[in-house]
C-alpha cells in the first residue's frame, strides 16, 4: 500500500539521518560555545582527521598584516623522529602541503636523534635535547588555536581559546628561548 511505502520511506531517511546527529551535536555545541565565550574543544582520530584538523588549525579569513609578529606565527614543539617514526612521508607531505600553503612563519622546537633541522626565512628551527627535554606529543598555537597531535594514538584536540593560546605561545616563547641559552653551554 502507498501508506505503508510512505511510512517505510520516512523511516528509512530518520534512520539515514541519524548517522549525522553526532556531527550536528558536536557542531551546536561549538556554536553554544562561542557564544558563550568558552573554549570551544574538537577531537579527531585516524590520519584523515589529523589532516582535517590541520587546515581548520591553520584556516583564518584575516589577512596578516604583519607576519613577523609573534601573534601572527605558529609556535610548534614536537619529536621529529616520533613523527618520522609513526607518519608515512606521504602524509607528511600533505600536512607541510597545508602549512606552507598558508604562507605563515613557524618557530618549531623539535628533538631529532642526529642532524638539525635547516632553517630559512620562513622557518626557525630550535633543536631540544631528547634525553633531557623528550616531548611525546606535538603541540602548536595560532593565532586563538592550539593543536595537539599524538602521534603512537593518531589522535589530535583543537582548542580554540585566545587565553588559552596566549599562554601556550608564552610557553613555547619561553622554553624556545631556554633552549637557544641551553644549547650554547
Amino acid at each position: 500500500s502507498k501508506i505503508k511505502a510512505f511510512v517505510d520511506s520516512k523511516i528509512n531517511q530518520l534512520e539515514a539521518s541519524k548517522g549525522s546527529l553526532p556531527e550536528l551535536v558536536k557542531q551546536l555545541s561549538a556554536i553554544e560555545n562561542r557564544r558563550s565565550n568558552k573554549p570551544i574543544v574538537r577531537f579527531y582520530e585516524g590520519n584523515e582527521g589529523i589532516n582535517s584538523m590541520l587546515e581548520e588549525f591553520l584556516d583564518t579569513t584575516e589577512k596578516i598584516e604583519n607576519p613577523d609578529e609573534d601573534s601572527n606565527k605558529i609556535f610548534i614543539a614536537y619529536s621529529r623522529d616520533l613523527q618520522e617514526k609513526t607518519v608515512s612521508e606521504k602524509e607528511r607531505a600533505y600536512r607541510r602541503k597545508i602549512r606552507n600553503e598558508s604562507g605563515v612563519k613557524a618557530v618549531y622546537l623539535y628533538t631529532k636523534e642526529s642532524g638539525e633541522l635547516p632553517v630559512d626565512e620562513s622557518h626557525i628551527r630550535i633543536k631540544v635535547d631528547k634525553d633531557k627535554f623528550p616531548l611525546q606529543a606535538h603541540l602548536a598555537v595560532f593565532k586563538d588555536r592550539i593543536r595537539m597531535i599524538s602521534y603512537t594514538k593518531n589522535s589530535a584536540i583543537l582548542i580554540v581559546d585566545p587565553d588559552f593560546a596566549e599562554t601556550l605561545r608564552s610557553l613555547l616563547r619561553l622554553a624556545g628561548e631556554g633552549a637557544k641559552l641551553y644549547n650554547k653551554n
